[in-house]
């Protein structure tokens, strides 16, 4: 990549090579800047206005007509606009604040009713006016925080990220971090422009901003990453292999089990354009990123290493990672691939990866500190700390242990869809409801269900710490292409739930005792109207921590109650052994018999009794392997009544106060509750 070729200013007198020039904002401030600060009759009072405004008011002849207290400046010069700094450059208003009071004249006072004003029942779920009949203050309050945490969560809701290009240029922040992207992706030698090939398709590329947390919740750095529209790739052509493995969150969830019970730390790190340091072996033409070339320059970048976006630069990223890692003496775990460890003596260390986030803890701080030394030597790092924030979820400290929570993604959530001042509900879904599938006259199939499949997919990633919500989750996620209008209504239904206490979580906390793992399963037979397939739903607990969850339809027809059931211990089973391998990696032994618990008698004694008669003569093989670990000791099948199940809540829409109860012996914790 040519430093002659990129042009980030709108002077083409500035043709330094020096990368500390390269900053395809600067001359478009300066000018703007400049055509401000001659403006006319501007205000005494100094840069902030008489209203504290940084910008100043504008005159009348400035000003847009319709646009009520907001008027932008004129544009640039047609001359000056034909210079722009990118082909993907839009003229980018200024706005300014006009304040009323100075231009209009004040009416006298009108002499109101004194009738007290009363809101329509149907309107009771929106917000009007600042009028909150069900203000957030009331199920979301961060004074019931400890101060750590009050910080951290305080200063999280300070933030907010751009979502496109043209937003994120008004900010001074995002043009730091813009050019902060394309200067390291100039120092790497990333692309090289150049023609088209004659018969080759360029595929595009967009910018993403993510902003980056320090333990304390303060902002570490804005981050603008460049991503390739992999979309537009040909297998074959620009890529071959593509599959990377990431940490399950099973896996994190176990960790975090054992560091609570050991008093351990947990600490975060970054890599700094991770996907740069994997090697490209095909050709990959990229059109130039917003704000970079001219507008009538046809070049195009021919990628030399991996950029993120491409359906290869995560395989890549991984395999460079695994080698690095292999040189510091971890070892990779064949149950979970992104779990390396290392036993070295009395010094154990345990690293989690997931694409460019690692999480680092063990009984040796020392240790990890050379360890962190170790990646910085290889890797441009960032050090963000104790883990605070991953993925997304929030790690909140407890007196006991420790929260994870996705607080701030739920109210995001109901904020996208108007929601924030509605009603809240009890349940998720009403008691014992069975969702249509066919359409009937008062309930159509959506016609535009872009939203709804929009709002689903959020849901499934809030049920990485929201078990509560996944069995309707499971349900609304089988209509992702045919969705009713009263699945819509459903999922609107969740997000009124979620609104009840949008920062319940996951508890995990250290009991002091020897380690054990207490599994619940549960099905409803024949529960889907247009296959007869009962659903099966499980939990298992490590320590008394809740560590994984599901809700999934059976893969087959049951005849009975008791071979749905039978079907559902069998897929416990297969999630006991894996998290039998997974704590055996970690050093934590002496966990079987595994308890399971069920309150189905006859599937029981179907597990315990190698007997052939009616019920089972035409079971599957693989259903037997529970028959098999039962007999090997591995799993002691316990009876447990009904309304103690666990897993119950996995399988069926309860009533508020069962609801309640099965969510408290989950464990789940609400930090902001009041």
């Amino acid at each position: 990549m040519s430093s002659d070729n990129i042009k980030f200013s709108k002077s083409s007198e500035n043709t330094n090579n020096d990368i500390s020039t390269l900053n395809f904002f600067d001359n478009f401030e300066s000018e703007t800047t400049a055509k401000t600060s001659s403006r006319p009759n501007d205000n005494e009072e100094g840069p902030s206005g008489r209203d504290g405004n940084v910008h100043q008011p504008v005159s009348d002849s400035e000003s847009q007509p319709g646009h009520g207290d907001q008027s932008f400046a004129t544009p640039l010069d047609d001359e000056n606009s034909s210079e722009g700094y990118g082909g993907s450059h839009l003229e980018i208003p200024i706005f300014e604040n006009v304040n009323q009071s100075e231009t209009e004249e004040v009416s006298p006072d009108i002499r109101r009713s004194s009738r007290p004003s009363k809101f329509p029942a149907k309107l009771n779920e929106f917000v009007l006016d600042g009028k909150v009949k069900y203000g957030l203050h009331r199920y979301a309050n961060h004074t019931l925080l400890r101060g750590e945490n009050y910080c951290f969560v305080t200063n999280l809701n300070k933030s907010v990220e751009p979502s496109s290009f043209e937003e994120a240029s008004k900010d001074i922040n995002w043009i730091n971090a813009m050019n902060e992207e394309l200067h390291a992706l100039y120092e790497n030698n990333t692309w090289e422009l150049c023609d088209l090939p004659a018969g080759r398709k360029p595929i595009g590329s967009k910018w993403v901003y993510r902003i980056k947390y320090m333990s304390s919740g303060e902002i570490e750095r804005f981050k603008a990453r460049l991503v390739a529209k992999g979309f537009g790739q040909k297998e074959g052509i620009d890529y071959e292999e593509t599959f990377s493995p990431v940490v399950k969150m099973g896996t994190v969830r176990c960790v975090l089990t054992l560091a609570v019970e050991m008093n351990w730390k947990f600490f975060q790190m970054d890599v700094n354009n991770a996907f740069l340091y994997g090697d490209l072996n095909e050709e990959v033409y990229m059109l130039p990123p917003p704000g970079f070339s001219k507008p009538n320059e046809n070049k195009v970048c021919k990628l030399k290493k991996s950029l993120y976006g491409l359906k290869q630069a995560p395989r890549q990223w991984n395999h460079k990672l695994t080698e690095a890692l292999r040189d510091a003496g971890f070892v990779q775990s064949k149950n979970d691939h992104s779990l390396f460890v290392k036993n070295a003596g009395s010094v154990f260390l345990c690293v989690l990866v997931y694409v460019d986030d690692l999480v680092i803890t063990g009984n040796d701080e020392l240790e990890i500190e050379n360890f962190k030394s170790f990646l910085k030597n290889k890797f441009k790092i960032k050090d963000l700390g104790e883990l605070k924030y991953f993925l997304g979820i929030e790690v909140l400290k407890t007196k006991t242990g420790l929260c994870l929570t996705q607080r701030k993604y739920c109210l995001e959530l109901l904020h996208d869809f108007g929601l924030l001042g509605c009603k809240p509900v009890m349940t998720p879904l009403p008691e014992n409801i069975v969702l249509a599938h066919k359409e009937s006259e008062n309930d159509k199939f959506l016609v535009n269900f872009a939203n709804y499949q929009r709002l689903v997919g959020k849901l499934i990633y809030l049920t990485l710490t929201r078990p509560d919500i996944s069995y309707v989750v499971h349900c609304l996620s089988q209509h992702m292409h045919s969705p009713l209008k009263s699945h819509l209504d459903i999922a609107m239904r969740v997000l009124k739930y979620l609104k009840l206490a949008p920062g319940y979580g996951i508890q995990f906390s250290k009991r002091n005792s020897v380690f054990d793992i207490n599994a619940f399963s549960d099905s409803d037979w024949a529960k889907c109207p247009v296959t007869r397939r009962s659903v099966s739903g499980y939990c298992v607990f490590v320590n008394g921590c809740l560590v994984s969850w599901k809700s999934k339809k059976q893969s087959t027809l049951s005849r009975s109650s008791a071979e749905a059931e039978y079907r559902s211990m069998a897929s416990v089973t297969c999630e006991i052994m894996w998290i039998v391998k997974i704590m055996k990696d970690l050093n934590v032994d002496n966990l079987i018999p595994a308890n399971l618990y069920c309150d189905n008698k006859s599937a029981i004694q179907i597990a315990a009794n190698p007997v052939m008669h009616e019920k089972t003569k035409h079971f599957d093989l693989d259903v037997h392997l529970i028959r098999e670990k039962v007999s090997s000791g591995l799993i002691k099948t316990v009876k447990v009544d009904s309304r103690e199940n666990v897993a119950d809540i996995l399988t069926k829409a309860l009533g508020s106060y069962q609801h309640s109860y099965l969510v408290k012996k989950f464990g789940m914790l609400n930090m902001f509750g009041l």
